[in-house]
């Protein structure tokens, strides 16, 4: 009550002593107000109240003729309140002057009505020349009532500029709020404009601050508070050191601002009771005693003395132009820091001579030179994803609760991390097991989703910087660097005599010799059809039997496989298959994708699944498959590695605390930590490591091919048989005598036809 008091009697205490009794209309929702600022000054005796209600006619023209007879009845000699149709209306009827305290339309005013509201072009030029300095084109604009229409109007006409509007809810949800902010930080905004009310303020703020979006310099904060009754709301963030510049009618230091009940209403109504007190002062005591409202020339000058004032208010110079709107505008630039608070600027409507319209202090503002870091002290969320050995559950986590369900070495590098920088965090899964790939609609699944949506602070996981990713969120410097390798199960071989055969199964050994017979033979006969029916085929080579069967044996030899390969949907390694220039990398791809689809798999576990059950092979990163295969004597890491990337922390975009953490995780590999902690969780396994002779194939040993000496051996023994028999049965492979009298016959007819062909006389032969 005290400081209620205090309030009035300060807001007026400026005004002089009144000539006359002066008469005042006002809203009856107004005069609570009104009241407050005459009578802890004894003003009454001066200036009385006509309450007048606006809502009792049953039409609009019904309402004015009630408003006009009130007024004319009780001698008005000015109105004053929020603008209303009806009171400006009467106004220019009775020829007195309606002092408006909240914006109005220009196609709504009659001529008598004075805006002791700022034009709202004014404040738009404000922040015009404002974004200038900035040399920043993407803004967002919140307002939660009208008045921040002909602002934001302003601004979108400016070619330059890029503006989203917010119109929001006088009493905002947390949840919009938070929606509203997130999809602001998705357009990459420079630059947020406020024209909000205090508490819209504060929620606002407050969100910001669990999004980790209050950065400097990544964006500029501008609030619009002509009265500063958002003051209070600063000093909450005093750690955080982001850098606000408010707007304001008033200067940020003025004692009158501590109040808790001072609102821009009261200050316009303060000023204009002033306004008329002056007036009334300038304009002679008969003139205003007269009852009679008919004298228009009496009521004439009490507006031109308002038009000609130039007082000085708790708003600045309280002059007017030809359109009755506040000219000479003075706007206040505060940079507030915290719980400090510094004049950046002062902006002139009307600047004076060889003075900028924006006159900026170019002293440097007293920022602390060592910013402290924004989540020092805080509980943040982390996001991770299960990996080996990056993030796992222990073996008795039905049994712990909350981090301590968790180990690996991401839980480690965040415990590292923490403890450098003063934070605490929360630990927890992402929901879908993805991490993170753009969906068709353009949004994100995965832990980068998360990132986007504000659940999340940052992500800790071995999670792959790549472009696409880059451009969604950022990404601390990398603290492992990875590359895409082949798991797959090893071989359970048995020596065999006949294992040069293992290229083929029985199966196929078996269609391709009877495949080779069957062509063999229709190729022989064939060719012998052919040459028959061609009479120029006789000096053509001979095809025989024998050769046929060759010919065959050499084209049925091809390579062929069982094993098909894979990788995990919407990761990095699919991005990189699926965007890869390289060739062959190309045709996996198209092989994986089309051919054989169900090689792609959901998660880790199903394709481990399939590559100790099947024959499978699994793309994946090295630093998971090396533990796998050092765990998993089963398995073994093949071929060399290709594209290096780095693992990273993510954080959302425009992050202030993303240079700590990326500074945090040089200063751990200064130290040799990150070294340790990657022993730690790869040089323990319980397999040797196969990866170098994985890399190199296996050499056949004596057992492994003793087949093929088995079958020349034999060959060589069916060979001498045969030609024993051959010495010892002669006449059994001896070719008859009517056999060769036919073969020379034959021979000779066709020799002879050729040269009767040629012209040469066959006698001769």
């Amino acid at each position: 009550m005290l400081s209620g008091i205090i309030l009035v009697v300060y807001l007026l205490s400026g005004l002089p002593a009144a000539a006359s009794h002066l008469r005042i209309g006002v809203l009856e929702t107004s005069v609570p107000i009104v009241e407050s600022l005459l009578d802890f000054d004894n003003l009454t005796d001066t200036i009385t109240l006509v309450p007048l209600n606006t809502g009792n006619g049953s039409s609009s023209l019904e309402t004015i003729n009630e408003i006009y007879d009130e007024a004319a009845a009780q001698n008005v000699h000015a109105l004053l309140g929020p603008f209303d149709g009806a009171f400006d209306l009467v106004a220019k009827s009775l020829s007195i002057p309606y002092l408006c305290t909240t914006q109005a339309l220009p196609q709504q005013i009659h001529g008598n009505t004075f805006e002791m509201l700022p034009n709202s072009r004014w404040v738009a030029q404000a922040m015009f020349d404002l974004i200038q300095v900035f040399q920043r084109d993407k803004i967002a604009f919140f307002h939660d009532d009208d008045s921040g229409v002909p602002i934001l109007e302003q601004l979108v006409t400016r070619r330059t500029l890029t503006v989203r509007p917010w119109r929001l809810p006088v009493h905002t949800e947390r949840g919009l709020m938070n929606k509203a902010l997130i999809e602001m930080r998705r357009m990459g905004v420079q630059i947020v404009i406020l024209a909000l009310s205090k508490s819209n303020v504060e929620l606002m703020l407050n969100e910001a601050l669990q999004l980790a979006m209050l950065t400097t310099p990544q964006t500029q904060w501008v609030l619009y508070d002509p009265a500063l009754e958002s003051k209070s709301v600063f000093a909450k963030y005093n750690q955080v050191d982001v850098n606000f510049t408010v707007l304001s009618l008033m200067e940020f230091n003025d004692s009158l601002t501590a109040d808790p009940q001072l609102n821009l209403e009261k200050l316009l109504t303060s000023d204009a009771l002033q306004l008329l007190q002056s007036a009334c002062s300038a304009v002679s005591a008969p003139a205003l005693t007269n009852s009679s409202l008919d004298r228009n020339n009496s009521r004439s000058q009490l507006i031109h003395a308002i038009e000609m004032s130039q007082d000085i208010g708790h708003t600045g110079l309280l002059a007017f132009d030809q359109y009755k709107q506040r000219t000479n505008l003075t706007l206040t630039l505060t940079s507030v820091l915290g719980s400090r608070s510094f004049q950046r600027g002062i902006w002139f409507s009307h600047p004076p001579d060889l003075v900028p319209s924006l006159n900026l202090n170019t002293a440097v503002f007293p920022v602390n030179p060592s910013t402290p870091f924004p989540l020092r002290g805080r509980r943040v969320k982390v996001v991770t994803i299960l990996e080996s050995p990056f993030t796992m559950f222990k073996k008795d986590h039905q049994f712990r609760k909350g981090n301590d369900r968790f180990e690996g070495y991401s839980v480690d590098l965040l415990d590292e991390i923490s403890q450098m920088l003063n934070f605490e965090y929360e630990l927890y899964l992402v929901h879908d097991g993805k991490f993170g790939s753009q969906l068709p609609s353009g949004e994100w699944n995965g832990m980068i989703g998360e990132l986007l949506a504000g659940n999340a602070t940052m992500s800790v996981a071995p999670l792959s910087i790549n472009a696409n990713r880059e451009k969604a969120v950022d990404f601390t410097k990398p603290f492992m660097t990875r590359y895409i390798s082949v798991i797959m199960r090893i071989p359970q071989f048995k020596t065999s005599y006949f294992q040069f055969l293992n290229p083929f199964s029985p199966h196929v050994w078996l269609i391709t010799m009877v495949a080779f017979v069957v062509v063999s033979g229709v190729l022989y006969f064939l060719e012998k059809i052919g040459r028959s029916m061609s009479p120029e085929a006789g000096d053509l080579p001979t095809v025989t039997l024998r050769e046929s069967f060759w010919f065959i044996f050499g084209s049925l030899v091809q390579g062929q496989t069982d094993i098909k390969y894979g990788t995990i949907k919407d990761t990095g390694v699919t991005n990189f298959f699926e965007n890869t220039n390289i060739d062959y990398f190309s045709k996996m791809w198209a092989h994986m994708s089309e051919i054989e689809p169900d090689s792609m798999v959901e998660n880790r576990t199903e394709a481990l699944r399939k590559v100790r059950e099947e024959s499978y092979a699994f793309f994946w990163d090295t630093t998971v498959n090396r533990y796998q295969t050092i765990n998993d004597c089963n398995l073994m890491e093949i071929g060399p590695p290709f594209d290096p990337k780095g693992f990273g922390i993510g954080v959302p975009p425009g992050a202030s605390y993303l240079d700590q953490l990326s500074m945090a995780i040089l200063k751990l590999s200064d130290i040799s930590r990150l070294q340790s902690l990657e022993t730690k969780w790869w040089d323990n396994g319980n397999c040797p490591d196969l990866g170098s002779s994985a890399d190199e194939t296996s050499s056949l040993q004596l057992e492994n091919v003793s087949g093929v000496f088995f079958i020349v051996i034999g060959g060589i023994v069916l060979a001498s048989i045969v030609c024993m028999a051959k010495f010892c049965f002669p006449n059994l492979f001896r070719v008859p005598e009517f056999m060769k009298q036919r073969s020379l016959t034959g021979l000779i007819s066709s020799k002879r036809q050729k040269v009767a062909d040629d012209g040469v006389d066959a006698e001769r032969l």
